[in-house]
């Protein structure tokens, strides 16, 4: 999977991770990742159109953008 996006919280245990499918780039996965282990807590599938309306919703939730790459 190609990572399109990471986003962090000061103080927060979780990484959230956007990244593309890859058999169809049409669908992007997020993963909300501990951390400290790399433990999977929860995913979800979304499909691309809807991408930045969850990255701002991550934005409001005090997560900002560590790296990324091409949307």
């Amino acid at each position: 999977m190609k990572i399109l996006t990471t986003m962090i919280k000061r103080r927060s245990p979780l990484t959230v991770l956007f990244a593309e499918d890859p058999e169809d780039n049409y669908i992007i996965h997020i993963s909300e990742v501990r951390t400290s282990t790399g433990q999977v807590t929860d995913e979800t599938m979304i499909i691309r159109p809807d991408l930045q309306t969850f990255i701002n919703s991550y934005k409001r939730r005090n997560f900002f953008i560590k790296t990324e790459n091409v949307l």
